[in-house]
């Protein structure tokens, strides 16, 4: 078939209708020059354009949460992992704590479970890292229900130091007046209360 193709461009160029002025043969040796060029500039910068970009494919970078299991998936909408808690789900992030180049996962709990009033730190696998209970000691006498639940947390930068901190509100969980402001690192220790 290449063959057939290339004597017919051959007789074409013979009445005068192709390559008029370089000649069928400069001009074949010009396509062949320009299709190995092409060729060889895609083989040799195959590394840097057709490596696939394997940290984003298992790193958590969305949460899907519905309210005592959430499902993590990958930037590429991959499911990585799913994991169920004991307790109503309030809030989940996905954020590197640490500044290791690996993203955790933060859970807050509400109420009705064993993980109430719990931070959960989870890792790019899906393995629990920590928790913290925010659920203290009381210091005030009247009604309680003696456990607090996350009301909302948010994941900061307290100090301008390579790791985040996390600002974790936390309230009764039978609806009590009690409440409590927490800060916690990286680690999970508490800072401040």
């Amino acid at each position: 078939m290449f063959i057939n193709k290339f004597v017919e461009l051959k007789n074409r160029y013979n009445k005068g209708t192709i390559f008029s002025k370089v000649g069928f043969w400069g001009s074949a040796a010009s396509i062949i020059a320009l299709l190995l060029t092409v060729f060889f500039f895609f083989l040799s910068s195959s590394k840097n354009h057709f490596t696939p970009d394997l940290t984003n494919t298992i790193q958590p970078y969305i949460i899907e949460i519905k309210e005592n299991h959430f499902e993590v998936f990958s930037r590429y909408k991959n499911t990585l992992w799913i994991q169920e808690i004991s307790g109503n789900i309030v809030k989940g992030n996905v954020v590197d704590l640490d500044n290791d180049g690996k993203n955790e996962v933060i859970i807050g709990v509400g109420s009705r479970g064993d993980d109430t009033g719990k931070i959960l730190c989870f890792s790019a696998n899906g393995e629990l890292i920590w928790e913290f209970n925010t659920t203290g000691s009381f210091n005030y006498e009247g009604g309680r229900s003696d456990k607090l639940m996350v009301r909302n947390f948010e994941i900061v930068n307290l100090f301008d130091s390579e790791k985040k901190q996390i600002v974790i509100l936390s309230i009764d969980s039978q609806g009590w007046y009690q409440s409590r402001l927490c800060i916690i690192d990286s680690r999970g220790k508490l800072i401040w209360t």
